[in-house]
């Protein structure tokens, strides 16, 4: 099933035979581990087939298994290598100071994408868990600013 979202090519969301436009913000609601593992290791396996940039930022949890994860996916692609595959805490990314800053954040994904156009442009695909805006983190009430970005 094809979502249109814009204008942009179409891509291939790597679950549930679902498609989108490139250029697309999407949250994945589920269940249970299974289903989460589906939506964001199916997204990056995807993305690992059609050798884009990856960006990961699981929950602290699963960590240490995502690559693990998102290569089990798709087994018969060779294993990205680290300029391919880019792995976050969520501290990394969201709160480095102790505290959630929607401008840090922004720079942070920012910075990853100017770094992505210095190597030669490609598309990116980032998938980040949420667990850790549940916690008591200084300026969270700031985050929900950031969705409509």
């Amino acid at each position: 099933m094809h979502l249109r979202t814009s204008d942009l090519a179409v891509m291939s969301l790597g679950f549930g035979g679902y498609t989108c436009n490139w250029g697309t913000h999407f949250c994945g609601l589920y269940e249970s581990e299974a289903e989460r593992d589906l939506i964001m290791f199916g997204y990056l396996a995807q993305g690992l087939r059609e050798r884009e940039l990856l960006v990961c930022c699981p929950d602290e949890k699963h960590y240490d298994h995502a690559l693990d994860s998102v290569h089990a996916l798709c087994p018969d692609v060779e294993r990205p290598d680290p300029d391919s595959f880019k792995l976050f805490h969520p501290h990394e990314l969201y709160y480095p100071e102790g505290h959630f800053s929607p401008q840090d954040m922004l720079k942070a994904h920012n910075d990853i994408w100017n770094e992505n156009l210095q190597n030669g442009q490609r598309n990116v695909r980032g998938t980040a868990e949420m667990l850790w805006a549940l916690a008591k983190i200084p300026g969270i009430n700031e985050r929900i600013a950031v969705e409509g970005k």
